[in-house]
């Protein structure tokens, strides 16, 4: 495989940079110059802590990128913008916010097992309250109200986040229900600890799953799940309900255009084909993205 050809038209829908509350690699103009001068389609930024969907487009209109290359931008419903909060996610998709995630950070789960799970720091100081998506197993109206939202806006990428297998069950059925088409479950190895029946169920009902470069890759600072069962889960479920990211950026943990390369020549040496890797980190972002196909 020739990782430069496979990145050529590439969409990475994970990427950490600065500015941020968590120390990163790179800031985010250098992480769109480096993903452009590899021929990138597009990229996601994700910040745990704010919507990056105006600093998305900061960057296409100070660097001068114009398509096919493109900068998209996030938010994540945690405490730094009240939660599960409807009118962050009205201003975010307002801003052009390309994927909304459930909490990640501040997520009830997340809380509950941060002791068990290497992750960043983040410099916020006041103690995180759980958010949570679900109260006995029964969406949350404010749920309800932002997957509302995210349905009325096409092209809108609905993430799971870091919230329970059981949650986002209880998620995928309302989110189905309201007609949301681009769901993605967010490395569900990591945090998630989802069961391959659950991965299997979930690819099912037409969500996506990510598998990241950051949580395969031996000496990653965030290393949770061998590439060898990675490759063995993309068996299961398909290369076309799965997604790759590199989910990168940490400080020390290198470019995410480097580490997605890496990854997936590791992938490859596992014996994922180019065809399935193509599928996953072009072809399919591009569906939830809404992007034309590569030509």
């Amino acid at each position: 495989m020739h990782v430069d050809n496979i990145l050529r038209g590439a969409c990475d829908i994970h990427v950490h940079a600065s500015p941020s509350l968590m120390a990163r690699e790179i800031d985010s103009f250098e992480m769109a110059r480096r993903a452009s001068k590899a021929g990138y389609a597009a990229i996601v930024l994700k910040d745990h802590h704010s919507n990056t969907a105006p600093l998305a487009a900061e960057i296409m209109e100070n660097l001068k990128l114009v398509p096919p290359f493109q900068v998209f931008g996030s938010i994540c419903l945690n405490n730094a913008v009240g939660g599960i909060n409807p009118f962050a996610v009205e201003a975010a998709i307002l801003f052009g916010a390309k994927t909304i995630w459930l909490p990640t950070t501040s997520a009830e789960n997340h809380l509950e097992k941060l002791k068990n799970n290497a992750f960043p720091r983040s410099a916020l100081k006041l103690a995180e309250p759980p958010v949570r998506v679900t109260d006995g197993g029964r969406i949350l109206p404010e749920v309800c109200a932002a997957l509302k939202l995210i349905a009325e806006a096409p092209g809108t990428l609905l993430g799971m986040g870091h919230i329970s297998a059981r949650d986002i069950d209880a998620v995928l059925d309302k989110a189905v229900g309201f007609g949301i088409k681009s769901i993605l479950i967010n490395h569900p190895t990591y945090f998630v600890e989802a069961t391959r029946t659950d991965m299997t169920r979930w690819a099912g009902a037409g969500a996506y799953i990510e598998h990241t470069a950051t949580g395969s890759l031996p000496g990653s600072a965030v290393f949770h799940t061998d590439c060898r069962e990675i490759a063995e889960l993309i068996g299961l479920i398909g290369s076309a309900s799965t997604i790759i990211t590199s989910d990168a950026g940490q400080r020390g943990n290198g470019c995410p255009v480097e580490v997605l390369g890496s990854f997936l020549e590791l992938l490859s040496d596992y014996g994922i084909s180019d065809s399935d890797i193509s599928t996953m980190v072009w072809e399919n972002p591009r569906k939830l993205l809404g992007l034309e196909n590569k030509e």
